[in-house]
């Protein structure tokens, strides 16, 4: 089957990405386990690629002379380029009609996508109940040697899984994906940081804002993303949103989480449940913070001109009551500045207001101004609000 054959060529570049890594591990620490493995996974690896090689000279025999001359400088099994549809510009696969290939290989690796991101996502959520776990319950040099090496693990299956994304979105777009779409955005490790939802917040969390990784949310009028499987591949091709639209947090998560315990299923999905919602609240706190320093915010702005405008009618009041002539212009000059502070902050009301849902309009009571503001505001991202 063609989705098959291309599906195994993904795989098989995920597996050299794999391959990379464990080489480049081997070199910084040099150890005979880590080199052996290297040779093991590399002999599998050769195998898994020369079975693939021939189903690709009857699938495509077109890109057989440029498979070849690849060869030809004998790269390591890790660097050897496979020739998918990716691997062409959009007027070579045309030439060399792999269009119907490259439409399989887009809904593949979106698929594969969504799954690097719920993957990225598991990493990052080990990697907090590990660090909290080594601070609360490690003592002494073994426990803590133990569990340096369990957060290294998963440290750098996190950095791997943001290589295979990057490298999968790169794909994407070489097939004709938008370049600046919001559904795949680039992925780095500051875009993974989340809150804790185990310890205690800490001083300065709330002026860190959390990484895109956690604003990827589902749509509920959108199908759900498809789960990548070597039997069922995708039939859906992804339609893009303007919105972070992009994944369902409960499909296709496949927890490892054996450093933590042995979890059965029902305890790892309570677990994360309870991760996500502890997550949830405390961001609809902060948000909710954040909004109360608005609206406090408005009220000061709505009181200053209030105040600067009383002081400008009570210094005019004055100059009409008085006979001197000096004491007169003083107070027009008194009123005049009052008015033009008046001025000035309602034309910094009037800028800070622009980005807005909807504006307060001058003497309008200001109840009822809030209250359609959360409306607007909140209204679009909660709907039953």
């Amino acid at each position: 089957d063609v989705a098959e054959f291309v599906y195994e060529g993904l795989q098989i570049q995920m597996a050299q990405r794999d391959l990379d890594a464990a080489v480049i591990a081997a070199k910084a620490h040099s150890t005979s386990t880590a080199e052996k493995e290297v040779v093991a996974e590399t002999r599998a690896l050769e195998k898994r690629l020369e079975g693939w090689r021939l189903l690709q000279r009857s699938i495509t025999p077109q890109v057989s002379s440029d498979v070849g001359l690849e060869l030809a400088d004998k790269p390591s099994v890790y660097r050897q380029k496979l020739y998918l549809p990716s691997d062409y510009t959009a007027d070579h696969r045309a030439s060399l009609n792999l269009n119907d290939l490259a439409s399989d290989e887009s809904q593949l690796r979106e698929g594969l996508a969504f799954d690097a991101i719920t993957s990225i996502q598991q990493r990052v959520k080990a990697l907090d109940a590990l660090l909290v776990n080594k601070r609360r319950n490690c003592k002494g040099v073994d426990q803590n040697t133990r569990a340096n090496a369990q957060i290294t693990r998963v440290t750098a299956e996190r950095a791997l899984w943001i290589r295979h994304y990057n490298s999968n979105r790169e794909a994407l777009i070489k097939l004709g994906f938008s370049q600046t779409a919001r559904s795949f955005p680039s992925l780095t490790v500051n875009d993974t940081h989340r809150h804790s939802t185990i310890g205690k917040r800490a001083l300065g969390d709330s002026r860190r804002t959390e990484g895109p990784l956690w604003s990827l949310h589902p749509s509920s009028s959108q199908p759900r993303p498809p789960s990548v499987s070597p039997s069922v591949p995708p039939t859906a091709h992804h339609i893009d949103s303007p919105a972070f639209d992009v994944v369902d947090l409960e499909d296709g998560w496949i927890w490892k989480l054996g450093t933590i315990g042995n979890l059965s299923e029902v305890e790892i999905a309570s677990w994360e449940g309870e991760g996500d919602r502890v997550h949830w609240f405390r961001a609809e706190a902060e948000m909710e913070r954040w909004r109360e320093q608005w609206e406090i915010k408005l009220v000061e702005f709505l009181r200053c001109i209030r105040s600067f405008t009383k002081m400008s009618d009570v210094w005019k009041t004055l100059s009409d009551r008085t006979s001197d002539m000096s004491y007169a212009i003083y107070a027009n000059k008194k009123s005049a500045m009052y008015m033009q502070m008046a001025g000035d902050v309602k034309a910094s009301l009037k800028s800070l207001q622009s980005d807005e849902p909807t504006t307060y309009i001058d003497g309008e009571d200001l109840v009822r101004y809030i209250t359609r503001h959360r409306e607007l505001e909140i209204g679009s991202v909660h709907p039953n609000y």
